[in-house]
């Protein structure tokens, strides 16, 4: 990896800038459909506060206001940072950076706490925090959190004060929901946790519980052990049906949803990440970055979707295949918007960009219909179901957008029409300017990441057609496709091969694994190989 990235193609062109139609390119056929908000649509109720159990919500209220927060903040990720004595005590960090004030120290042990779990490797990278009036009061909360929206601690105040309402570690996360709800999450066991959500109360002094429910370990029923459910109202503990526990967490935000908290505040909250250090102040190139990327030490944050994870888990747009599972990458270092600070484009069949800005990799991905012949100036030419056309990308901070080139519509009917920047144009016009303006395209090179598997999953479909060929499989109409199972080792595909039963059905008939990096063909349960 350290040999590829050391040898990353370098080919800067300065952006020429042509007067044409703008828009976002998140919009129109370019856009990746994202999940439904209906699903997270939270209602509080109107019960009366629940006597919550087992959690102390009493809040820390500090004689300081948040530039001195984020300063004891930024102390406290420079002592991780550090190759610091792990056996030292916390009053001797503080001691080492003059912090002598008691509630200061106090301060640096809960941000500490929350911190040491998170934010790991890469602390001065990672950490962060957002700035937002979470209860609408006229106020705005202070929210430590990672550059994956995991959070650390929410503060808000009293007058001039500091109050911290909440610190997090793995068994009390928390997620900030689309309302300004906090949805926190307690844990004793696979089986024993419980649910709680709170509003933030007028002025911010103080948490005000919504609600309070969970699951309260389980009984055996005739042998079987089943979930206890419960809920509280009005400070009474009342056990529920797993239905109505599932109600409970959709009317709240869908607690047991597929997205991780972090996913749910990214997608619904509202926050907008501040990277806590400057760069100059992290330690890293750019180059450092993008390796620890390939390197699956940093996640992306899928600009389509609003979802973090690391980069052999991304799938491709167009077919969703894991980019683990393809081979023949390639890739190009450029500066696609003139900046001076260049990006990753690996060409996958469809087109993934990445780029880091002010904190945070973002993953930029595109079909091959949406964007192909990638350009040094950041031009390149699609089609869709109207037509065809060249366009130029650029970012807007985080967002990325297009100006329109050229683009001719509907091409195969009588109603032709032709633009060039945005305007109404002719086919000449548009071919006068493609001969003025020639472009050059961007070098890729053969990427080789140690998560990429060798055989494709269509490689290995051939193969596995090939060990069945005696099935004769199209005159008997079988079936050969990827199949799953719980016990093969991640390095294999699993491919099965089923045959027609009772008209449309199919049972599956034999299946084998093949290794993803030599093509051996393995015979599930045995030692033998083919």
């Amino acid at each position: 990896m350290k040999k590829i990235l050391a040898t990353l193609i370098s080919v800067i062109m300065l952006f020429s800038l042509f007067s044409c139609s703008e828009y976002d390119i998140t919009q129109d056929e370019l856009s990746r459909p994202s999940q439904s908000d209906d699903a997270l649509t939270e209602s509080p109720t109107d019960s009366d506060d629940p006597s919550f159990e087992d959690i102390d919500k009493s809040p820390l209220e500090f004689s300081v206001e948040y530039g001195e927060v984020l300063n004891i903040y930024r102390l406290v990720i420079d002592y991780l940072a550090s190759d610091y004595d792990q056996s030292a005590s916390l009053s001797s960090a503080c001691e080492s950076y003059g912090i002598t004030d008691e509630q200061e120290i106090q301060l640096f042990n809960e941000i500490f706490g929350a911190a040491i779990q998170f934010c790991a490797p890469y602390y001065k990278l990672s950490c962060g925090y957002a700035l937002k009036d979470l209860n609408d009061d006229g106020t705005e909360e202070l929210v430590l959190l990672n550059n994956e929206y995991t959070v650390l601690a929410i503060f808000s105040r009293s007058g001039e004060k500091a109050v911290l309402l909440g610190s997090y570690i793995p068994r009390g996360s928390c997620w900030i929901g689309q309302n300004g709800l906090l949805h926190e999450l307690g844990s004793n066991g696979s089986d024993n946790f419980s649910n709680y959500i709170y509003r933030i109360a007028s002025g911010g002094a103080s948490l005000e519980p919504v609600a309070q429910f969970g699951a309260d370990g389980h009984e055996f029923v005739g042998g079987v052990a089943q979930t206890k459910y419960y809920k509280i109202e009005n400070g009474e503990k009342t056990y529920i049906t797993e239905s109505e526990y599932n109600d409970l967490c959709k009317s709240y935000g869908d607690f047991g949803g597929y997205d991780t908290n972090s996913d749910k505040t990214l997608k619904y909250s509202g926050l907008s990440f501040t990277p806590l250090f400057e760069e100059d102040e992290i330690g890293m190139e750019l180059e450092d970055i993008y390796r620890a990327v390939f390197n699956l030490e940093i996640k992306v944050l899928d600009y389509f979707l609003r979802e973090t994870g690391y980069l052999n888990n991304c799938k491709t747009p167009y077919l969703l295949q894991d980019i683990s599972a393809l081979s023949g990458l390639k890739y190009a270092y450029v500066d696609l918007d003139g900046d001076s600070r260049k990006e990753i484009i690996i060409d996958c069949g469809d087109t993934i960009i990445l780029r880091y800005y002010q904190g945070i990799v973002y993953h930029y991905d595109f079909t091959f219909r949406q964007m192909y012949n990638l350009n040094t100036d950041a031009s390149f030419a699609y089609t869709s179901s109207s037509g065809y056309g060249q366009r130029k990308l650029f970012f807007d901070g985080s967002v990325i957008k297009t100006n329109t080139l050229w683009e001719v519509v509907n091409e195969v009917a009588e109603n032709t029409t032709y633009y060039l920047g945005g305007e109404l144009s002719t086919a000449d016009e548009i071919t006068s300017y493609i001969a003025e303006n020639p472009k050059t395209a961007i070098e890729f090179a053969p990427l080789e990441v140690s998560w990429q598997n060798k055989v494709s999953q269509a490689e290995a479909l051939k193969i596995a057609e090939e060990y069945w060929k005696d099935f004769d499989i199209e005159k008997n109409f079988y079936s050969v496709a990827l199949s799953e199972d719980s016990s093969a080792p991640q390095n294999v595909y699993v491919f099965s091969i089923s045959r027609p039963v009772e008209g449309s059905h199919y049972s599956v008939f034999d299946t084998v694994w093949i290794d993803k990096n030599t093509a051996e063909i393995i015979i599930p349960y045995s030692d033998g190989k083919g």
